[in-house]
């Protein structure tokens, strides 16, 4: 199992800077997590052992959480195994390990299987226009991934079907377990700690038999992650800066809660940020006036739904209101898209919050990062 990574030591983060969806419910109560360090909802345990007629034989354990029903039970239990005769509990589903064929419904489950180089492994994608890194042409286009083409699913013949659950007897997820597939659902979306929505990288190496480089993978975004995050509170930059975040739509402004996501990372950039104590557990939504009065003055603004500053002024013409707008201190997420809507922030980026929270250093206290840094998901508006 992976050693849970230590603090590092100023000099090592000064080194640091230069490195640039459900499944039929099991009836058991949220046991203390083992195996995770900052995942949630998901725990996993690859030191199982059985004997059968004097043979021992190794599986994992894998254990997927409901984040929708109090205390958090079991949403689905998982068993993989290498061997065929490999004894195993009968609380869960079984699965051979690596699953060789794989269809996903989701563009960052496509993010997680690319830093483990498998992509070769996907037979099948929901929304293939708004994937990001280029793919097989044989890859299947399996439609909307809200209402997913449950034919194109069977006829792509996958061991696995990776899906986004969105509820306890989530629509899609059934309609697939009804035609015979094998539905994995995959909560990162729901993580709201940065590492560990990147953590789910390990759910991924456990169904692929790739554990060993999962571990190495995560163990790097976590310590570049934690190296950064401790640089700026050491720094005297940390506070001084304030952020803004998202944009007018049809009226409303829905910024994130400290609670969320983007709320700790703005948190682990140092940034000043007005609803830093709000612990909403998602986006708050504001009227201009409330916007005004706590973000009129900030220093930067990411996340701008718009790639020009003439696009945001068309937009919404109370968008030039703002301290940043003025200054020109205004970013935007897209900083790689494909010409079809594809967005490596929601691709790449789930296996790069580390890179997310350099950027954000970046834009705050450009002094931070070496001279001619490039931010990698931020761009800035011209």
């Amino acid at each position: 199992m992976m050693k849970k990574v230590k603090h590092i030591g100023l000099i090592g983060l000064i080194g640091l800077i230069g490195l640039t969806s459900c499944a039929k419910k099991a009836q058991t109560a949220v046991p203390e997590r083992e195996g995770t360090y900052n995942a949630q909802f998901f725990a996993l345990d690859d030191e199982r052992d059985t004997t059968l007629n004097g043979v021992e034989y190794h599986f994992t354990e894998l254990v997927v959480y409901n984040p929708w029903e109090e205390g958090r039970p079991v949403l689905q239990r998982y068993y993989l195994y290498k061997e065929p005769n490999t004894p195993l509990p009968k609380d869960g589903l079984h699965v051979q390990v690596p699953v060789k064929r794989i269809a996903t419904g989701s563009c960052t489950h496509v993010g997680f299987l690319n830093a483990l180089n498998a992509l070769n492994s996907i037979c099948a994608v929901t929304d293939k226009h708004l994937v990001y890194t280029p793919l097989r042409d044989e890859v299947i286009n399996l439609g909307d991934c809200i209402s997913p083409d449950v034919e194109r699913f069977v006829a792509a013949a996958p061991d696995v079907v990776f899906m986004s659950a969105y509820g306890t007897n989530d629509a899609a997820t059934m309609r697939l377990q009804k035609a015979g597939l094998t539905v994995v659902p995959v909560m990162e979306w729901v993580e709201n700690d940065p590492l560990g929505r990147a953590e789910w990288v390990r759910f991924f190496g456990a169904f692929l038999d790739r554990m060993e480089e999962a571990d190495e993978l995560y163990t790097k975004i976590e310590e570049h992650y934690i190296g950064l995050s401790e640089l700026v509170e050491w720094s005297n930059n940390a506070f001084t800066k304030s952020i803004l975040s998202g944009g007018s739509f049809r009226g409303t402004w829905y910024v994130p809660s400290g609670a969320t996501y983007m709320g700790r990372l703005f948190h682990d950039a140092g940034a000043k940020y007005a609803y830093a104590d709000d612990q909403t557990n998602g986006s708050v939504p504001l009227g201009i006036e409330q916007v005004l009065q706590s973000f009129r003055d900030a220093d930067v603004w990411v996340g701008a739904p718009a790639t020009t500053m003439e696009e945001l002024r068309e937009m919404d013409g109370k968008h030039t209101w703002f301290k940043a707008y003025e200054t020109g201190n205004v970013y935007t997420f897209k900083a790689r898209m494909t010409p079809t809507g594809g967005n490596d922030f929601w691709e790449g980026g789930v296996t790069e919050p580390d890179i997310i929270l350099q950027d954000l250093i970046f834009v705050l206290y450009p002094d931070m990062m070496p001279e001619g840094y490039e931010p990698k998901y931020l761009k800035k508006l011209r």
